[in-house]
């Protein structure tokens, strides 16, 4: 495979790994602040 074909290909399922990524990405930022939050609330 040439490189050019396999970037196209990595492309491809970029585009539809990129939306559930970031939903996972944006889960874990969330979980960590609300951990941070409650570590800071609660005098650490």
């Amino acid at each position: 495979m040439s490189i050019l074909q396999h970037d196209i290909m990595a492309q491809a399922q970029g585009n539809t790994t990129a939306k559930a990524s970031t939903l996972a990405k944006a889960n874990t930022l969330a979980k960590v602040s609300i951990v941070a939050a409650l570590t800071l609330w609660g005098g650490g």
